[in-house]
């Protein structure tokens, strides 16, 4: 069997609707957190169109802190 060369994955972007569904944030607010310095900011694709690359959003979650209930 032939080694193959190793092609680097290309990474899925997502459009603003797909990352409010996946961070459970509503599209308002993407932008201000955005804007805040508080969230990845969305690539610009088109002077019409801008996505966020699903590997920076999976990032952002991994960074948050587990929620801890009051006793």
């Amino acid at each position: 069997m032939k080694d193959r060369a190793r092609v680097p994955a290309i990474p899925r972007l997502l459009k603003a609707k797909e990352v409010a569904i996946i961070t459970s944030l509503s599209r308002v607010m993407l932008p201000k957190l955005v804007t805040a310095g508080e969230f990845p900011a969305p690539l610009r694709l088109s002077e019409t169109r801008f996505a966020w690359r699903e590997t920076d959003i999976q990032d952002w979650i991994d960074s948050r802190p587990p929620m801890t209930w009051a006793a």
